[in-house]
Order: C-alpha cells, then structure tokens, then sequence
C-alpha cells in the first residue's frame, strides 16, 4: 500500500495497516492517508460469488434507510460481555427511533443510521450522536463506541 506520511510517499505491508473489523492504523492516525493500493485476491467460484453479494446486497436493502443521506453506521456493536444486544437495537431500546433535531433523524428505518432528511446541520446530527451515547449509557449502562470519526470538532 502507497502512504503519504510527513508530505512523502512510502510504500508499507499489510501487517504494517493493522486492519481489524472496520479499523486500521490510517483510522487512528489521520496524519497518514492512503494514496494507492494493490490488492491480492483469491480465485473463487463466480456464481457462488455473485450470489454471496446478491444475498448480502438484499439484506442490506431491506435493513438499511433507502435513497436517504447518511454517513453510514453511527456506532460499532459493543463487544464481548458489554452487551449482548447490538449498537442499533441498544438505540432503540433507549427510545429513540425516529427522534429528529431538526433536518438530522435518527433513522426509523435503523436505528444506528442517523439520516439527513434535506437540510440537516453537523451540529444537529452531532447533538442526536450525543443525545444516542447519553439516552443509551442510562438505559442500559453500555457506553457506545463510535464508528464515524468526526473531524474539525
């Protein structure tokens, strides 16, 4: 993988990105970035291929809000013993599907998607990201772990 760090380009192994489940040293150190990458990838059966992502694309659709803007999944389930519930079901046993600040929602359709519904703020969506970590934490006394990473706050 091609890195910029210190304004050069070097070049680093995969053990050197620490990838992990939605993590990797370029997301905790974001004075590196990415500029280039060359993939390796297995050889597979191209039907059972296409059928995993048929599937998976399926499941996303029915699950996920549609034709609405989001930055995706707000928080990472917890893990281990915190919870046997996930960061979504969490929310909404906090009460808060469908909770709105103005144009920011916390989505009804899934509840760890916080959409814009036209005219939201940064500032509203990040008032529903703390009201969700607040409302959350009361309920059930799990502490949620973000996914986004918020920049310029």
């Amino acid at each position: 993988m091609r890195v910029v760090r210190g304004g050069h380009v070097v070049t680093v192994g995969n053990a050197d990105c620490a990838f992990e489940y939605r993590d990797s040293a370029f997301k905790r150190d974001t004075a590196q970035w990415v500029a280039g990458a060359t993939l390796e990838l297995a050889a597979g059966d191209s039907k059972l291929i296409e059928a995993y992502i048929a599937d998976y694309k399926a499941r996303r659709i029915a699950s996920q809000p549609k034709n609405r803007r989001s930055a995706g999944s707000i928080f990472k389930n917890p893990k281990g013993a915190a919870s046997e519930k996930k960061a979504w079901q969490l929310i909404e046993s906090a009460g808060l599907r469908g909770v709105k600040d103005g144009g920011a929602e916390i989505s009804a359709e899934h509840c760890n998607f916080i959409v814009n519904n036209g005219d939201a703020t940064a500032a509203q969506v990040y008032r529903l990201i703390q009201l969700a970590e607040k409302r959350v934490f009361e309920t059930s006394g799990v502490k949620l772990e973000r996914e986004v990473v918020l920049v310029g706050f």
